[in-house]
């Protein structure tokens, strides 16, 4: 299971599950630009290797979103 830090509008970091990635990230970005950084597991992301992938600005996130409902 994939783990994502988002990096709200507000300043704000959240670390979230891709199981639970969706329940408040369409809301943090209807107030401003996001970004979320992704690993394979919550492992690496606190042994400090680079993530999977990043992606940076809510056009970013809503196109990877439109990709992952396909």
């Amino acid at each position: 299971m994939k783990h994502y830090l988002v990096y709200t509008p507000n300043g704000d970091i959240y670390i979230r599950r891709s199981d639970y990635l969706m329940d408040d990230l369409i809301d943090h970005m209807n107030e401003g630009e996001c970004k979320i950084e992704c690993w394979r597991y919550e492992k690496d992301m606190e042994d400090g290797k680079a993530p999977l992938f990043t992606l940076n600005g809510n056009a970013a996130i809503n196109e990877w979103i439109s990709k992952q409902e396909a």
